[in-house]
């Protein structure tokens, strides 16, 4: 798969935001998404639910997120032997072009365009769906890349090729200052999450779903692959790009809950609060 192939499948998404969606009435999200003040000021409120999203948690999450866990667990005692198949895979300039578009997706280089192009889609055609999923995105998108770099901070691990002899039991803690920022992968964590709120936000359309991750699956393979990472560094980023935008959906699902919007009728024009 090459750029070509990327581009021409999100055209594609775009496209087919103008096609009216009769099951968008199933819903629970139905409200004007527009970029303002309010949109701008959300990010607080949004990051303090994510943080404390887990403790609303019920079994079937728990039992995702310890699954995720898990699989974290038995890669990191294995990370070097995965680490030596994936490097195998490519040459050292195979990987960095293979990189240069994967990568596009979880670094904003493709996704952040795709974002824009939805709003616009949204903006021209009132499509509250096609905004919501650009502002949701961005969101998820956003607050991912943060949470990776205080994530970064604090464990501060070596890539593969950091130190002379490779070393992933190596992790110097919040106070080793610059350098070493290989856990968890940024580029997975935000193209996770990117994906996870799109396939929430449109899912009556799977095959929108499927795209996604597909995009956000080539980005973890090129940062194992290039060799950047450990691959528990993109187990654990997946992972936690997928709680984060799963907070993101239920944020903005539980805030436009209850919306005022218009409301015509033979009475006349109203306004109509929806609970």
């Amino acid at each position: 798969m090459d750029r070509r192939v990327i581009n021409v499948m999100i055209c594609a998404i775009i496209i087919t935001l103008y096609v009216p969606s009769v099951t968008y009435a199933q819903q629970p999200d139905r409200c004007n998404y527009k970029f303002n003040g309010d949109y701008i000021l959300s990010y607080a409120p949004a990051t303090w639910f994510t943080i404390k999203q887990p403790i609303k948690y019920k079994a079937k999450d728990w039992a995702v997120a310890g699954g995720m866990v898990a699989a974290a667990a038995v890669v990191y005692v294995y990370d070097e032997e995965i680490y030596n198949f994936f490097d195998s895979q490519f040459t050292n300039e195979s990987a960095h072009k293979y990189g240069r578009f994967a990568d596009a997706f979880g670094s904003g280089l493709l996704s952040i365009p795709m974002l824009g192009g939805f709003y616009v889609v949204g903006i021209v055609n009132d499509n509250d769906r096609a905004c919501h999923a650009a502002l949701a995105g961005m969101q998820a998108f956003l607050l991912s890349g943060g949470a990776g770099w205080i994530i970064k901070e604090m464990t501060h691990r070596p890539r593969p090729d950091d130190l002379i002899e490779p070393d992933p039991k190596a992790w110097y803690g919040p106070f080793h200052g610059g350098g070493f920022d290989a856990f968890p992968s940024g580029h997975t964590m935000r193209a996770v999450a990117l994906a996870t709120v799109m396939a929430g936000v449109y899912n009556d359309k799977p095959w929108l779903g499927v795209a996604m991750y597909t995009l956000a699956g080539l980005t973890a393979y090129s940062r194992l692959v290039s060799g950047e990472h450990w691959p528990s560094d993109v187990i654990a980023g997946a992972a936690l790009g997928y709680g984060i935008g799963r907070a993101v959906l239920w944020f903005n699902r539980q805030k436009s809950a209850r919306c005022i919007e218009p409301s015509i009728s033979q009475d006349g024009i109203g306004m109509r609060v929806r609970f």
